[in-house]
């Protein structure tokens, strides 16, 4: 019986490496045919057609201020509103900076349409697929669910191919896991106690408008 065992656990272990290889093989390959497209200066029609906002420091700078007006009023229990354009999300995305369309791994880009957000991305490399990356639209905006703000995220197109609304995939997140609120108050690049405090505005947001031009976070 214990011989059957190991003979089981040896030929596991044996699918199991050989899996982990095929997917490393299948990363590197495309990895590899990536990096031949962009010496030879030939973008994939992801990157190529892919929209990009342009922000300087100065104008980063003049956002954050903002959103850290909003934060610091949500810490101490201070009625605030903070009102931000799609440029805005988009400077706090790119953080000041000139994109360089041979450096976007992951581009994200956003914009404000029919009162919902339209966020646009690419993620290179990616392997299981024939485009060798996720390209894909969502709509983003935010409803109560059981009394609670929650942030709609709705997958409408891929590839630049939009999807039948019967075959949308739509996923709820809670306000204080909203990839595009965490994004917006800088929740990534910050560390201990400030990310608790991040978290705990979020939490007590008490309503979110999303307009025809803006999006408004009311504390």
């Amino acid at each position: 019986m214990l011989q059957y065992i190991s003979y089981f656990t040896f030929l596991l272990f044996g699918v199991l490496i050989v899996f982990i290889l095929y997917i490393a093989y299948l990363y590197l390959t495309t990895v590899i045919k990536l990096n031949k497209a962009l010496r030879k200066s030939q973008l994939p029609a992801e990157l190529v057609n892919f929209p990009i906002y342009i922000s300087t420091i100065e104008e980063c700078l003049s956002v954050k201020g903002r959103v850290n007006a909003f934060t610091e009023a949500g810490c101490n229990n201070t009625s605030f509103e903070l009102h931000l354009t799609a440029n805005d999300l988009n400077c706090l995305r790119n953080k000041g900076s000139i994109p360089d369309r041979q450096s976007l791994k992951r581009p994200e880009y956003y914009e404000i349409k029919q009162n919902n957000i339209i966020e646009r991305r690419v993620v290179f490399p990616w392997t299981f697929n024939r485009h060798g990356c996720i390209n894909e639209t969502k709509s983003i905006k935010f409803v109560v669910v059981n009394d609670s703000i929650t942030e709609r995220n709705t997958t409408i197109a891929q590839h630049d191919q939009e999807i039948f609304p019967n075959k949308r995939k739509v996923i709820n997140y809670p306000l204080i896991h909203s990839k595009l609120l965490l994004q917006i108050f800088n929740f990534f690049n910050s560390s201990g106690q400030e990310k608790q405090n991040l978290l705990n505005v979020i939490n007590n947001i008490k309503n979110i408008e999303i307009t025809s031009d803006e999006i408004i976070l009311y504390i």
